[in-house]
């Protein structure tokens, strides 16, 4: 009975339909144009029972859940007409690690060829009769007949010196990737071996090498090193337990000291810190002033009344632990080519190699030992 009601239904919605469509077009017109409401209305509820019927008949053969179609978050994130990797923004800047190189700035390069195996420089000392006392005067007679000779001692300092080296090698694969991804792989590669090298530098310049037995500027064994005074109370070293006044009396200590290691005749230009201790006397405020003690330090230290120019203060992560006992040491030195320097030659580079997909090419320089020419024009003190 339902399946000839549904039937009679169907079949009355398919009469209405095929006789608008039967007549002539004019007649057809005016059939639509006269009964509007009987072409909406009339189809209307003949069509309503129609949908119900077929709804029932779907959900109770079980058709209608087989068809309907479920969609995760996934499927409604990835449709459309755009991927979501299209619409990502891409910084362009490849972001490197974290470094910062200093060694450039706190000594000079001195020169150095690929082939040279040990560097060497000549210490003189000159002799002669009397000295260099007030009454050591090379004074003759009229009548003399001995005169006194001078003399000059020389040694020759020898240092090692090292060859480094450094490949960038990539594969035709690799190459063909970072194309198509507008990347520049030649050039990320040498920015790569670029900060190994200057990592490396760092480490010769101010501590040497241990698997060489060799030093650098902040632990050289040819620089005297001395601690600081107490305070007043002799109760601490420490600057964070001191005075302004007691702060700059170790400066001007260590200051006076390497002037007088010279015979007076080279004060000292710059003055190496930890980076904690620089940052202290940044931030701290001489008594009753608005201005930094380092700049109080800078300013008023014998550096400055002997050389005409302020100390210049620059930090040295490498001191921090560096003195006697793991404590904190600061130098006191004039950054000079004549009296310490970096034997170092030029970056060069082999011919491209190729084997298989592979390219490959290899940099290498020669880096010397750090050469401190004249130790005395440097120092070293702890434990503040």
């Amino acid at each position: 009975m339902k399946k000839f009601r549904f039937a009679s239904m169907l079949a009355a919605a398919v009469a209405l339909a095929s006789l608008a469509f039967s007549l002539p077009a004019a007649a057809g017109k005016a059939f639509i144009d006269q009964a509007p409401k009987l072409a909406y209305e009339g189809a209307l509820s003949l069509l309503q029972p129609v949908a119900r019927a077929v709804e029932g008949w779907m959900f109770s053969s079980g058709l209608a859940l087989s068809i309907m179609a479920t969609y995760d978050q996934a499927t409604i994130d990835s449709t459309g007409v755009f991927f979501q990797t299209e619409l990502t923004r891409v910084d362009p800047v490849l972001n490197q690690p974290l470094a910062e190189f200093t060694w450039s700035r706190d000594i000079d390069i001195g020169p150095l060829d690929i082939g040279d195996e040990t560097t060497a420089f000549d210490a003189v000392k000159y002799t002669a009769v009397g000295g260099v006392q007030p009454a050591g005067k090379s004074f003759i007679g009229p009548k003399a007949t001995e005169i006194g000779n001078v003399g000059a001692d020389m040694e020759r300092k020898t240092a090692a010196t090292f060859v480094w080296a450094e490949a960038i090698q990539k594969t035709v694969i690799e190459l063909a990737r970072a194309a198509k991804l507008g990347r520049n792989l030649d050039a990320t590669l040498l920015d790569a071996l670029n900060m190994k090298k200057n990592v490396d530098l760092q480490n010769q310049v101010y501590t040497g090498d241990v698997l060489q037995g060799i030093k650098g500027l902040v632990n050289s064994t040819l620089i005297t090193a001395t601690d600081v005074a107490l305070n007043a109370g002799a109760t601490s070293r420490l600057w964070l337990n001191k005075t302004d006044d007691e702060i700059l009396q170790d400066l001007n200590t260590l200051l006076t000291a390497t002037w007088a290691q010279t015979g007076y005749t080279s004060m000292p230009r710059r003055l190496g810190l930890p980076p904690a201790k620089f940052a202290y006397l940044v931030s701290r405020k001489i008594v009753n002033g608005s201005m930094s003690i380092a700049k109080y330090l800078a300013e008023n230290s014998i550096a400055m009344t002997t050389n005409g120019v302020p100390l210049e203060l620059v930090p040295m992560r490498e001191l921090a632990g560096a003195g006697v006992g793991a404590t904190d040491r600061m130098i006191a030195y004039t950054k000079r080519r004549d009296y310490q320097r970096l034997p170092l030659s030029s970056m060069q580079s082999t011919p491209m190699q190729y084997k298989d997909l592979y390219q490959r090419v290899v940099y290498y320089c020669r880096v010397g030992t750090v050469e401190i020419v004249k130790p005395e024009t440097l120092r070293y003190a702890d434990g503040f």
